[in-house]
């Protein structure tokens, strides 16, 4: 299934140090944390390899 490694605070992910988070459909994101979204700099990797590199924030993509 769905698997998360990383910090968790107040039963969310969240952390400045880097959490994984995997999907069952194989997407990936790679980065910092907040209130259990993306929030800051990370990698998001999607099935077919594409990825995208940058800031996100409240597990939105902003860009670079």
């Amino acid at each position: 299934g769905e698997k998360y490694e990383g910090e968790w605070k107040d039963g969310k992910m969240d952390g400045a140090g880097k959490g994984t988070y995997t999907w069952k459909s194989g997407e990936k994101y790679e980065g910092e944390w907040k209130d259990g979204k993306m929030d800051g700099a990370g990698t998001y990797t999607a099935p077919d390899g594409t990825k995208r590199t940058g800031k996100f924030e409240k597990g939105r993509y902003i860009g670079q």
